[in-house]
């Protein structure tokens, strides 16, 4: 089952083409919901947003960057590291 939906997101990845993903159309990959959107707007794309995310877990990360933002501004998409 698992692996099944691995392979349908793979599909919908290759489908959409050369095109980025964004935060607006990442949501429209097979088996992406809100975590994996937000995680994906928070780790991939550096966006924290301003409303924290509703998942404890990034919501402990969103406080941390919040409080930390020296740390979180040189994450690997602002290219200083």
């Amino acid at each position: 089952r698992r692996t099944e939906r691995i392979k349908r997101l793979a599909g919908d990845i290759v489908a959409r083409g050369d095109g980025p993903i964004t935060s607006e159309n990442v949501r429209s990959l097979h088996g992406v919901g809100e975590y994996g959107a937000r995680a994906y707007e928070i780790f991939c794309l550096g966006v924290l947003g301003a409303e924290p995310p509703d998942d404890h877990s990034l919501v402990k990360y969103y406080e941390w960057a919040l409080a930390n933002p020296d740390a979180y501004a040189s994450g690997w998409w602002s290219g200083d590291v």
